[in-house]
């Protein structure tokens, strides 16, 4: 898992500094080493990983993040390959209206 962290991290650092292709080298020797030591990729890597082109996905940079409140998910668009990233999350309403709405 260490390493699988360090590589996510060497990852990110070589696509701030523009280098695409190390960066898709990077994620690729991430996904072999959980693979080859059947270890799941943390969730947060996971996200952060294209599933089209492998690239990681930095807000900003690469890829654009949109929230759809109306079907409850977050949406992760690579600028590269342009495939999306859904990501559902439970919505939490605020007390007060939890309060207002059970009297």
């Amino acid at each position: 898992m260490e390493r699988i962290e360090k590589l996510f991290l060497l990852a990110s650092d070589a696509l701030k500094s523009g280098d695409l292709s190390a960066a898709k080298r990077y994620t690729g020797s991430m996904k072999r080493i959980s693979e080859h030591y059947k270890v799941r990729l943390p969730n947060r890597i996971k996200v952060s990983v294209c599933a089209g082109c492998g690239a990681p996905l930095v807000a900003g940079l690469n890829c654009t993040v949109r929230v759809v409140q109306s079907k409850n998910y977050v949406s992760y668009k690579c600028l590269s390959c342009g495939a999306e990233n859904h990501i559902k999350y439970k919505r939490i309403r605020p007390r007060s209206a939890a309060k207002a709405k059970r009297s």
